[in-house]
């Protein structure tokens, strides 16, 4: 299974702010769309980064002025462009799950092309309920089999990972 059919499965926006969202806005937004992650976006669509509550926490851990932390820019504690983790659109299932283990990280950007436009974003939940979703069909085409109903087997619907 590639990358682009489990997003066609999704919401299509990725929610973004800009460099410059407070990290209090950033929290209010990850807590009210329920997220673990948002990227950063530059004024031009530029990807500048990504915003992930590891982020929030380390940045929290390391800061002397903990209260203040709320007050400050999302630039100043997100993960910058040029340490992303990130995966193509045509990127294997399979892929992407050793990428996300490999760098240990949740969300992965997912773009068009490399070095192309960001058309989404890849979590560790999304996989979860992907793979769940291909166990139950597939638990119940063996059920049907095995019970003698009139459906072959098929696997054209279980990712390969």
């Amino acid at each position: 299974m590639k990358i682009r059919e489990l997003l066609n499965e999704k919401s299509a926006s990725v929610l973004h702010v800009s460099p410059d969202t407070l990290i209090h806005d950033c929290i209010e937004i990850m807590n009210r769309h329920r997220v673990g992650s948002l990227m950063i976006v530059e004024a031009d669509d530029r990807v500048a980064g990504i915003l992930t509550e590891r982020d929030l926490l380390e940045g929290y851990h390391c800061c002397d002025n903990r209260p203040g932390i709320c007050r400050h820019p999302a630039r100043d504690l997100m993960t910058p462009a040029a340490r992303l983790i990130s995966v193509t659109a045509d990127c294997a299932l399979d892929s992407a799950m050793e990428k996300m283990t490999e760098h240990n990280v949740r969300h992965l950007p997912v773009f068009d092309r490399p070095e192309g436009s960001l058309i989404g974003v890849l979590a560790i939940g999304d996989i979860v309920r992907t793979l769940l979703r291909c166990a139950q069909k597939e638990n119940k085409t063996i059920k049907q089999y095995m019970f003698g109903q009139e459906q072959p087997f098929a696997t054209d619907h279980i990712p390969m990972v």
